[in-house]
């Protein structure tokens, strides 16, 4: 995995108090795992708050595409969790709830579905 690029902070509520969690997106870079002729690139995504941890990764055919995917999946993966549709995550130590309006609005998002 490579260093982290930009970093979000996220919150979940439990028990009625909002706990921190992180939104990681990491440097792209040419995955030659994947592709020994070293043409995609990979972006590793990281997103956890307690009691909740996923990692994915986006490949593109060069970083600026690999890096545009890892962000348009990430309010994807945050939207197809339950916390998300009992609304329990918020931005902003909890003062923004995520719904689908905001999350939109948050991460400049299109979601399945979105026309």
């Amino acid at each position: 995995m490579s260093s982290v690029y930009v970093e979000r902070e996220i919150y979940c509520r439990q028990d009625g108090a909002w706990e921190k969690g992180l939104i990681s997106v990491h440097q792209p870079y040419q995955d030659t795992e994947f592709d020994p002729k070293g043409e995609t690139w990979r972006c590793d995504i990281a997103i956890q708050w307690p009691g909740f941890s996923c990692r994915k990764r986006h490949l593109g055919s060069d970083s600026y595409q690999a890096l545009e995917l890892a962000f348009r999946l990430v309010p994807s993966l945050i939207a197809a969790t339950d916390e998300f549709r009992g609304r329990n995550l918020a931005l902003h130590e909890g003062k923004a709830v995520l719904d689908s309006t905001s999350i939109r609005e948050f991460f400049h998002a299109r979601l399945p579905g979105d026309v």
